[in-house]
């Protein structure tokens, strides 16, 4: 592992990331049980109750909740740079951030107008505080590999909230905002492409090399190529839809974001390091899955045919958990015990005389246990693509949330378990 170049010094205590880390499965185990009590026929189009509960409860419980706490983490190491009073800021965040989004997802599943109003407005405070804490920080951050990448996903990340304050005034009332399903895909694109993908790109293009010992990323991959993307992005936000210029820039945006995914394995294939790591095969598979959405994403475009509320579905499914909770799932596997042993290696410089407690970062999560993670994810994976192609049985529905019950409760219980270890550990260090 390679440590050059990173700063350990404002790093915040452990329970900071921790606690957003550790929310994330809770609210995936709470999306597969509104799964398993699921009839075949509320799979059938994106805007069903379920469908919107669901993809709102992984999108902002799950992905939103790691990638802030990982940003709390993150910053200070990589850029650094730290968030004013992170303590009682991660507090403040993630409270009303999991009144949001429960609040949301029951919303939108009961149609209550009630639990949207209060989602609207304690989402719009948590992320609102967390953005101001993030805008405070970005004249110091230092001009790495990944500052830019980071910048443009903040301000992609404020873009997605306002279209999403903007759908909630809609859902309520569509006479105050008409036609907001009209901007759906515009909001999924800064959400997808716009926050998480420029996210992971600008994280990505230190803790590769650093994890995973491999070459950089060239300059026109980490400066050039978040710039255009974001760029590509705007263009498209300002056109008509099913315009040709629409389309074509649709597809040059999704030619422009495959170099990521693409440069990404071959980096991985360059490693040095070739001691066995499960997390490498979640990266893997995420940067396949990205490529697979691009792939099918062409291929709906220009298709007109009966199975096109299918592709669609099934695009959905595999941008969402192919790339999406794969890529977040290995990251959580490789920083959670990265952070447990960096944090105990700190406290042991204080003590020296002391023996340090952890020798190796795969002591916290070992191979085999992630690689029954691995195992679970990729069988969840399978049956949700099948069921999303069309096989839509009550069986396979009820095999497949039981199967995304069992690979979330899984990584709870690992997250819990590292956590145990952690608190174990730092008491015969204190």
């Amino acid at each position: 592992m390679n440590l050059r170049r990173l700063s350990f010094d404002s790093m915040p205590p452990f329970e900071v990331p921790f606690r957003f880390f550790i929310t994330a499965p809770v609210f995936a185990i709470i999306v597969s049980c509104l799964f398993l009590f699921a009839e075949p026929l509320e799979l059938s189009s994106r805007w069903t109750n379920l469908i919107l509960a669901t993809t709102h409860g992984l999108t902002l419980g799950f992905m939103l909740m790691v990638m802030i706490g990982a940003l709390f983490q993150i910053l200070p190491v990589i850029l650094g740079v730290s968030m004013p009073k992170a303590k009682q800021l991660s507090k403040f965040v993630h409270f009303f951030l999991v009144i949001g989004i429960v609040s949301l997802m029951f919303g939108l599943y009961l149609t209550s107008y009630l639990l949207l109003i209060i989602s609207t407005m304690t989402l719009a405070i948590s992320i609102a505080a967390f953005l101001l804490g993030l805008i405070s920080c970005i004249p110091a951050m230092r001009n790495t590999s990944s500052s830019w990448a980071i910048r443009l996903a903040v301000v992609s990340l404020f873009i997605t909230v306002i279209f999403g304050i903007s759908f909630s005034v809609g859902w309520i009332n569509p006479e105050w905002f008409t036609n907001y399903r009209f901007f759906t895909n515009i909001h999924l694109l800064w959400g997808f492409i716009g926050w998480t993908f420029l996210l992971v790109m600008g994280v990505s293009f230190r803790i590769i090399p650093m994890f995973y010992v491999t070459p950089d990323y060239p300059k026109f991959v980490s400066h050039l190529l978040p710039i255009i993307i974001f760029t590509e992005l705007i263009m498209v936000s300002f056109v008509t839809i099913d315009s040709v210029f629409s389309f074509t820039l649709l597809i040059l945006l999704t030619i422009t974001t495959s170099i990521y995914p693409a440069y990404t394995l071959y980096l991985i294939s360059q490693r040095k390091r070739k001691a066995k790591d499960v997390t490498i095969l979640f990266w893997k598979t995420a940067m396949i899955g990205f490529l697979i959405s691009a792939g099918l994403f062409l291929v709906i475009i220009f298709y007109d045919g009966s199975y096109l509320k299918r592709l669609e579905m099934i695009l959905a499914g595999t941008l969402l958990f192919g790339y999406a909770i794969a890529l977040i799932t290995g990251m959580l596997l490789k920083i959670v015990p990265f952070l447990v042993w960096l944090n105990l290696q700190q406290s042991w410089i204080k003590h020296p005389s002391r023996k340090m407690p952890l020798n190796n970062m795969q002591q916290v999560i070992p191979f085999n246990i992630a690689k029954r993670q691995y195992i679970l994810f990729i069988t969840m994976y399978l049956f949700l693509i099948i069921s999303l192609a069309g096989f839509q049985s009550l069986w396979m529905i009820k095999t497949t949330a039981l199967m995304m019950l069992a690979n979330f409760s899984y990584l709870f219980y690992n997250l819990i378990k590292a956590y145990q270890l952690y608190q174990k550990l730092a008491v015969q260090l204190s």
